[in-house]
């Protein structure tokens, strides 16, 4: 099954073929990461933690579903 999500950076991910989600801080940003099964990562940068959390629980939310 197909599982589409839209960053709030406006990229599309496919999360079936997502195996982590990461949040890191650099520089007062907040990244979120999204590991494929492939290696290649994907990188939502946001100016604030909770939204960068949202984010994550939001993409962890429908990848369990």
């Amino acid at each position: 099954m197909i599982k589409k999500f839209l960053t709030d950076n406006d990229q599309v991910i496919d999360l079936e073929y997502v195996i982590a989600i990461e949040v890191q801080t650099v520089c007062n940003a907040f990244i979120v990461e999204y590991t494929f099964i492939n290696g290649k990562v994907i990188k939502s940068i946001h100016m604030d933690a909770e939204l960068a959390s949202k984010e994550k629980w939001a993409a962890f939310k429908l990848m369990t579903e």
